[in-house]
Formats: C-alpha cells, structure tokens, sequence
C-alpha cells in the first residue's frame, strides 16, 4: 500500500501534477528566502540601518498589491502554467542581474531594492497562477492536503533557505550566492509541464464556459475580482483579518538582521538561523494541520485563532533579550502562521468559481502590502525607538482589532470547510470570465 494512501496528510501528492508544483514551489521559495538573507545582510554589512534593512522586505511585499491581483487575471485568461512558467525564468535573470550588481558596487543599496522590487513584482504576479493550479489539479477531497503541502513546500523552502544561506555567507560573498539562487528559478522553470489544465481563454472554450471576451481585458477581468471580494462579506472580513496580521504581526522579520546585531551581538550565522525557526515552526504547524485538517469544521473561527495566537506570541517575542526564548517564541509564530496561511486560502478556493480562482487569490496577495507598510512603519520607529518595544507595541495593537472583527463578524467566525452554508452565497454575480 503506498504511503500516500496510509497517511491522509499526504494524499495530495497521489497527482503527478501536485508533486511537480510541490517542487516548483520549494525551489522559488527556497530562492526567495536565500535573497532576504543576502540582500540583508549585504546592507546591514554595508549600513547598518534599521530602514534600509527593513527595505528588503517591504520592498519585496509592496507589489504585491497590484501584481498579485493582476497576475491573477492574467493566468485566468491566458493560462496559469504559462505565466508561472515565464515568471520563473524571468526571476532567474533578474537574480543574476541582482547578483552582479553586488559583485559591482555591493553599498549601491537603492539600486540593489530596485533589482528586488522588479522581481518581487514578477514572484507576485506568479503566486495565485501556482495556487490556482494547486486547486486545479488535485481531486477536492485531497484539496486540504495539498494547500498544507504547498504550505509546507513554502515553508520549508524559507526553513532551510536562510540557514544554509547563513552558513554559506561565513565562507563565500553574497553575489555567489545570488548566482546559485538564479539556477534555483531557473530549475523551476524547466519543472512547469505542458498541458497542466491551466484555466485559460482557450480551456475555459472548451468546457463550455464563457470565456473572456477580449474587450473585457485583464483590467476587467482584475476589477471583477476586487468587486465580487468586497461584496462577499465573509471574503471581505476575510482579507481585512489577513491585512491587519500583516500589517502588525509579523515586524520582527523585516528586523531580523537589526536584532541579530544589536541585541544579540551575532553574525550572519544567527542571521540565518532566527529567520529559519519561524519556518520551521510553521513547517510543523501545516504538517499537523494537514493531518487534521479534514476534521476542522470550523474553518474561520480556527484562521482567526492562526491570527490572534501570532500577535500574541509576537509580543513577549519583540520584548526576548534571551536567545532560546526567542526560538521558541519564533516557532509558536510559525505555527499560528500556518493556520493564518492555510486556512485563509482554504476558504477563498472554496468560496469562489473554479474559472475565477487566481484572480481572488490575487486580491487576497493584495493584503501583503500591509506587510510593506508595517516593515517600514517598524524600521522607521526602530530608528528612533529600540525594535523591541516596536515590534512588541504594534502586535498588542494587531491583537486588539483582531479581537474587535471576530466578535462583530459572525460569518467568518461561523464558515465551515464544506462551504453549504449560506454563508457563502454570493451577492453579486461571480466574476464573469
């Protein structure tokens, strides 16, 4: 009997399709993951400036809001293996042009956050395309194994990432590290398989669905999905949960590098090990879930349980002065993360049409820009303030109004994972494609 069928947890990769996207998902995570470590480490190395540092992931978070939903409409209407494969490899030259300019002039910092902007823009417009064909590929009663799996993929990929890119710093310069990031999307790209069933123009044709009429544009087709979000009450409450967690929960991470050398007195080393451990904990924290995952019933009560657990631990977290305090507390985010993360896509892939998946995925990526926000609200305070009380302050105000819509959204609180409920009764027309 094969593995997959003894262990539910895993049933997803019983599709040949899953298991190449599984890989495709490690490998451009594990790339982005070794950018965040040598980018901030280049510029902590080089500045030594909270902001700046900060920078590296505001600046990858900040296209999110348009590319993500606009990458979204674009696979919806072209093909979702297409745009994920041209992402992929377009990520790859841009890697090695990012490389290069750290060879060149490593204390050029603006130049090197433009270089992470563009790719950034490109990673995001490639993320609901990827989710949607999760969706698309595996049976629906393998749906909860494979959003936990391609969680897991994730952040396993940002797990081992910044740990082997920390050690890899004590002994080789950055830009080589950058180089090999490049042959990681690049892999990644070769991985896409013609013929996935994509949704797109031509397939959508082919099953009878109305396909998008070119006069619509990928314009139309992005409004369609900001328009059916806000108008579905528990989507729209929702994506407000996920933008405040973004927004306040998560700061430590855009001044890891600040903390490794201010409070703790560490190299790049430590560096890569602080930002491993919250992946790590999120790594046990969907592998549980995709164990139990088809006995959770109440889907939105236990994502805002995901989001309300992160802000709290990130609170003793921003205050930790202690080292093997600070790794616990960064596993028992990872695993309140896992439940944000999983359960939040769980609920839009259930919620919406099949043909109008990667656009709502799109506006759910929308909400990373309140990562953006947050990074760079943090690392300007930082400046004048210690991170500590910071990241700490901003958490306790993130805790609060997580607090206040869970107890006046009783739709979100209420939705289940089967989605019968009326609940899920769109107000308007779906988006049309």
């Amino acid at each position: 009997m094969a593995l997959t069928s003894r262990v539910p947890a895993l049933s997803a990769f019983d599709t040949p399709a899953f298991r190449r996207l599984f890989v495709i998902t490690f490998l451009g995570t594990f790339a982005q993951g070794a950018i965040f470590t040598s980018l901030g480490w280049v510029i902590v190395e080089e500045t030594g400036s909270p902001v700046l540092v900060s920078l590296v992931i505001t600046t990858f978070l900040a296209p999110q809001i348009f590319a993500g939903p606009l990458g979204g409409a674009t696979a919806d209407r072209f093909g979702r293996a297409l745009v994920l494969r041209l992402g992929m490899g377009v990520r790859a030259v841009l890697t090695i042009l990012l490389a290069l300019s750290v060879l060149i002039e490593p204390g050029a910092v603006w130049a090197l956050l433009i270089l992470n902007v563009v790719s950034a823009t490109i990673s995001g417009g490639t993320v609901p395309a990827r989710r949607a064909l999760t969706a698309d590929v595996v049976p629906k009663k393998n749906l909860t194994s494979a959003i936990s799996m391609e969680e897991f993929g994730i952040t396993f990929g940002f797990l081992t990432a910044p740990f082997l890119t920390g050690v890899l710093l004590t002994v080789i310069s950055a830009e080589i590290v950058l180089f090999g990031v490049a042959v990681s999307f690049l892999l990644a790209a070769l991985l896409v398989p013609f013929g996935l069933p994509g949704i797109g123009q031509d397939s959508d044709a082919k099953s009878g669905e109305a396909a998008t009429h070119p006069s619509h544009g990928i314009l139309g087709v992005f409004k369609d999905g900001l328009t059916y979000a806000w108008q579905n009450p528990t989507v729209r409450s929702l994506l407000i949960v996920g933008f405040v967690g973004e927004l306040l929960a998560f700061n430590y991470f855009s001044l890891i590098p600040i903390f490794t050398t201010q409070v703790f007195d560490g190299g790049a080393g430590l560096l890569g090990s602080l930002q491993g451990t919250v992946s790590l904990g999120e790594s046990l924290g969907v592998l549980v879930l995709a164990w139990i995952g088809t006995r959770i019933v109440k889907a939105g009560r236990w994502f805002l349980i995901g989001v309300g657990a992160v802000h709290l631990a990130a609170i003793p977290l921003g205050l930790s002065t202690v080292l093997p305090l600070t790794f616990i507390l960064l596993v028992l985010v990872g695993g309140g993360a896992a439940l944000f993360g999983v359960l939040q896509s769980r609920v839009i892939i259930e919620a919406v049409p099949q043909n109008s998946r990667a656009r709502l995925l799109g506006v759910q990526q929308m909400t990373w820009a309140g990562g953006a926000l947050g990074g760079f609200i943090a690392g300007t305070l930082a400046e004048v303030f210690s991170p500590g009380p910071v990241v700490a302050s901003m958490a306790a105000v993130g805790l609060a109004l997580v607090i206040i819509v869970a107890l006046v959204s009783s739709q979100l609180r209420n939705v289940t994972t089967t989605f019968q409920s009326e609940l899920f009764e769109p107000p308007v027309s779906p988006p049309t494609q």
